[in-house]
């Protein structure tokens, strides 16, 4: 009977060690299904959710194309990394907050087959980066860096122009017409005299008696006369109906009913 008993204890030790085996093999099956949901995008283990929810402290590049560099000369503390993605597809980096199982939760940094990078944050594209220039969603939706252009010929500004300067080098007379009214409330653009004083922009609302100017509501245009010319700026800003005007440069302005 001692024997019988012996055995027993031993059979119990050897069942409690393949459970033990067993649950691990679980955890480790989870995981491998979380890789296998990371490469192919799909809902491999039944949970309802797609990816690394259940990977913690690890790093999965799908299809093996993370590319470290090595034998490059670079100074001692940079690192290099690519991650290529396939031919014809946007390479995307994604940040997931709380599991990533709300849209809010997700960040995404995007580089496109254009030639533009793109940070989107919860499925909103937040800024857009290009070689020339940076655009986000700011109030009037303006340029993060008020862009300056010349221009030597007559000129109808448009909704690109907003958080710009446009800087008129001609030395003769000429036109400068605004955008449409009904530019979001804030907007603003600049218009700068860049030649001498021979450089005469007029500068008309594109509907007339719609500019508001100082104690008068229905301008039609603004101007500088002879010796008011040389450094003179003036700033639009629309009210998100019509178009204001600002006299920035210090010489007198000219107001048109």
């Amino acid at each position: 009977m001692k024997n019988i008993g012996e055995v027993t204890k031993k059979a119990i030790k050897v069942d409690d060690k393949l459970e033990g085996r067993v649950c691990a093999l679980e955890r480790l099956l989870g995981k491998v299904k979380k890789y296998l949901e990371v490469i192919h995008g799909a809902d491999v283990d039944g949970d309802g959710k797609v990816g690394m929810s259940r990977i913690k402290g690890l790093i999965v590049i799908a299809l093996a194309s993370l590319t470290v560099f090595a034998g490059v000369a670079m100074a001692a503390e940079e690192v290099i990394a690519r991650f290529p993605a396939p031919e014809g597809k946007d390479a995307v980096i994604e940040i997931n907050a709380d599991e990533g199982d709300d849209a809010a939760d997700i960040g995404e940094l995007i580089m496109t087959t254009s030639g533009t990078m793109k940070v989107d944050v919860g499925g909103t594209t937040a800024a857009t980066f290009t070689t020339s220039g940076i655009t986000a969603d700011i109030v009037g939706s303006q340029a993060v860096v008020p862009l300056t252009s010349s221009t030597s010929t007559n000129i109808t500004l448009t909704s690109a122009s907003y958080g710009t300067t446009t800087l008129v080098t001609s030395n003769v007379v000429m036109a400068v017409v605004l955008p449409a009214n009904g530019a979001p409330a804030g907007s603003w653009l600049e218009v700068a005299v860049g030649g001498s004083d021979a450089c005469a922009p007029t500068i008309s609302a594109a509907t007339a008696d719609t500019l508001v100017g100082p104690n008068d509501i229905d301008l039609d245009s603004v101007t500088w006369a002879t010796g008011h010319r040389i450094n003179a700026v003036a700033r639009f800003w629309s009210d998100g109906s019509f178009w204001h005007v600002q006299n920035l440069g210090g010489t007198t302005m000219t107001y048109t009913d």
